[in-house]
C-alpha cells in the first residue's frame, strides 16, 4: 500500500480560492460549463459528454475518490472577489514512485485572459513541491496556442511533440509536452546542509546585480532610513567621480546567490578593500525564508572561500541593534572592532573575523579580556 501526503482541501492565492472537489459543487460547475461551451469545446473532449447536472455530479464523485486514493488532486477554482466558480485546476497522472505529476486547468469563457490560470499554476507548483514532486508536466493539444503560451510564460521547457498520440472525437491529434523541474540541478552550486530546494551559487558581477538590485533596495528601505550619496550629487560631481574611478581596480570580489528552486532567496557580496582584508558589504535572506539557518550557511560558504583565498581579516558594518545579524556573525567568530557614524546609514558597528588565531588572541589582549602569556609578551616586546 502506497502511503502518500494529502494537500489542504482549500488553498488561497492573491485572487483565488482553490477548493477540493465536492459533489455539492455540481450545479455551479454545470452552470459554468453551460456558459462556456463554445470556449471549451475545441480543447476539452469531456464538454460534449457533460449534458446535465448529474453528469457533473458523477465526475465530482470520481474526483473525490481519486483524491482519497492519491491518483489526482483536483480543485474547483473560485474568484475571491465575486465568490464565483471560475474554472478548474489539478495535479493529475500522479506517479509517486518517480515524483512526477501533470498539471491540468481550464477557465470559464468570462474569466480567460485575466492571469487566473498562471496564478493557480504557480500555487499548484508550490503544492507539488510540498508533496515531494520533482517533475511537473503540462500537456496540451498541438493546436492549442494559448495553453502552450501559458507553459512558456511560466518557464516550462518544451520537451516533445507526440504525433497522433490522441484520438479526439474520432480524429487523431498531436500533444505538446512541457516540463518544469521543481528542484533543478545547478552548476557550481553548494547545497550541503541546506533545506531541500535551496542552493548557494557563485556568480559573476554582471549576473549578480540584475537579479538582486531592486530586491536589495526594497529589503533595506523597509525598516531603515538610508541616504544614498549618489542621489545628492550634481551632474558635474558624478562626471568627476566617473573619471576618478575609470582606472580603479578591485582586486577580488565575491558574489553569492541563495536560490530556492532557482528563484532568488538571498545573497551576499563584498570585495577586497586592502592587501589582506575583505569587506563583506551586504548580505540578506528574504523574509519568507528566514528562521531556517540559511543566513548562517550563507555565511559559512562565503567565509570558506575567503579563508581559502588567504584573506587575513574579513569585516562588515551593521546597524548597532541588528541582533538578527550580529548574533550569528559573533557565533561564527566575528568580534566588535569599532563603531562609525555615517551620513548614509547612521551609527554602525564594525565586526571583524581574523583568520590567523594569533592575531585574534592579540586582539583579545588589546581589548583587556586576555592576559598576555610569555609567547605574546615576547612577540609584543613586553
Amino acid at each position: 500500500m502506497v502511503i502518500f501526503p494529502k494537500p489542504p482541501r482549500e488553498i488561497e492565492t492573491e485572487r483565488l480560492l482553490l477548493r477540493a472537489r465536492d459533489v455539492n459543487q455540481a450545479r455551479e460547475m454545470f452552470a459554468l460549463i453551460q456558459s462556456s461551451r463554445e470556449h471549451l469545446r475545441p480543447w476539452m473532449p469531456w464538454e460534449e459528454q457533460t449534458k446535465s447536472v448529474d453528469d457533473s455530479k458523477d465526475y465530482l464523485a470520481l474526483a473525490t475518490n481519486w483524491w482519497e486514493t492519491g491518483r489526482n488532486f483536483d480543485f474547483s477554482v473560485y474568484e475571491k472577489k465575486s465568490g464565483e466558480m471560475i474554472g478548474s485546476f489539478g495535479l493529475h497522472t500522479i506517479d509517486w514512485a518517480n515524483r512526477s505529476c501533470h498539471v491540468g486547468f481550464w477557465m470559464g469563457a468570462r474569466f480567460a485572459g485575466k492571469g487566473f490560470v498562471s496564478e493557480a499554476l504557480r500555487r499548484g507548483e508550490e503544492l507539488a513541491r510540498e508533496l515531494g514532486f520533482h517533475r511537473v508536466v503540462l500537456t496540451c493539444d498541438g493546436r492549442n496556442e494559448k495553453s502552450a503560451a501559458v507553459a512558456r510564460r511560466n518557464q516550462y521547457s518544451f520537451e516533445a511533440r507526440q504525433l497522433d498520440d490522441c484520438v479526439d472525437r474520432g480524429r487523431t491529434r498531436d500533444t505538446l509536452y512541457f516540463v518544469k523541474l521543481l528542484n533543478p540541478p545547478v552548476a557550481d552550486a553548494f547545497n550541503e546542509n541546506l533545506p531541500e530546494g535551496f542552493t548557494i551559487v557563485w556568480v559573476s558581477e554582471t549576473d549578480f546585480w540584475p537579479r538582486v538590485e531592486k530586491t536589495m533596495e526594497a529589503v533595506f528601505d523597509e525598516n531603515e532610513i538610508i541616504v544614498r550619496p549618489q542621489d545628492l550629487l550634481s551632474d558635474a560631481e558624478k562626471s568627476r567621480l566617473r573619471e576618478l574611478n575609470q582606472d580603479y581596480r578591485r582586486f577580488y570580489a565575491q558574489y553569492l546567490l541563495l536560490l530556492k528552486d532557482g528563484e532568488l532567496a538571498g545573497w551576499s557580496w563584498g570585495y577586497q578593500d586592502n592587501r589582506d582584508s575583505f569587506y563583506m558589504v551586504n548580505s540578506a535572506v528574504l523574509k519568507e525564508h528566514r528562521g531556517r539557518g540559511l543566513y548562517s550557511r550563507l555565511l559559512d560558504v562565503a567565509l570558506s572561500k575567503l579563508v581559502d583565498k588567504g584573506f587575513q581579516k574579513i569585516w562588515s558594518r551593521h546597524n548597532m541593534t541588528n541582533n538578527a545579524i550580529l548574533i550569528p556573525k559573533m557565533k561564527k567568530g566575528f568580534v566588535i572592532t569599532g563603531t562609525e557614524l555615517t551620513d548614509t546609514f547612521g551609527t554602525l558597528v564594525h565586526l571583524s573575523y581574523f583568520t590567523n588565531p594569533e592575531r585574534r588572541r592579540i586582539l583579545d589582549f588589546r581589548s583587556g579580556s586576555l592576559r598576555p602569556d610569555a609567547a605574546m609578551k615576547k612577540r609584543l616586546g613586553l
